[in-house]
């Protein structure tokens, strides 16, 4: 696991809940710095106002008064465009789910997470990976098995399609050239391949674009 120290924003109305969340990753030695937010509002303008205020990861809730999760989501990845953003609420349907990943997010968890389950999903997805719960992972793993790029410029290859299942599913570069046997580097020129017929730059992009044009 990487030794790296990161910095977190967390952004989530509900004070008790807040706390909960703020206590568990405090008590994490990878965790460097947390700062907290009731409202999206607030974050944006301290991204603003404080050119070095640079978060490596941040929590949000799409339940937000004002600005909502999914509006402040773009915002943010505006502003911030490397910021792994991750999804932290109540809200599990699927519309929400794929507006979410399509807006920028890099993970998706719902609040029956446990506070630990909550913590390694910040140090997952800081490491390359997508964190989901599995609900949610079902959804998003559902509709990509339904995946029919038919423009060939864009048509994926086997391999390909293997390798995004896997990140799709959580799995970190490393993990997926441990399970297809191949090296580390080659998973990495197939994301490229991947990104490229795609054109995106993004794991999340990728699975987003290709659930978006593939759908039966």
């Amino acid at each position: 696991m990487s030794t790296e120290k990161l910095s977190v924003w967390l952004i989530e109305d509900h004070a008790n809940y807040r706390d909960t969340v703020a206590m568990a990753l405090q008590a994490r030695a990878e965790i460097a710095s947390l700062l907290d937010f009731s409202e999206a509002e607030s974050a944006l303008k301290r991204l603003k106002s404080v050119p070095s205020a640079r978060p490596d990861v941040i929590l949000i809730d799409l339940g937000l008064p004002g600005l909502s999760g999914l509006q402040a989501i773009p915002k943010l990845k505006d502003l911030l465009p490397t910021v792994n953003i991750v999804v932290l609420t109540v809200f599990d349907d699927k519309p929400k789910v794929f507006e979410a990943i399509a807006s920028g997010a890099s993970g998706y968890l719902l609040k029956s997470s446990t506070p630990g389950e909550i913590v390694n999903a910040v140090v997952q997805v800081h490491q390359g990976g997508s964190p989901l719960t599995p609900q949610v992972a079902r959804y998003v793993l559902s509709a990509f098995s339904e995946v029919r790029i038919q423009a060939s410029a864009t048509k994926l290859t086997q391999r390909e399609q293997e390798i995004l299942s896997y990140l799709a599913d959580g799995l970190i570069k490393k993990q997926v050239a441990q399970k297809l046997d191949i090296s580390a580097h080659t998973v990495d020129y197939h994301v490229r391949k991947i990104y490229e017929k795609l054109q995106v730059n993004t794991l999340s992009g990728a699975i987003s674009k290709a659930v978006r044009e593939g759908l039966v």
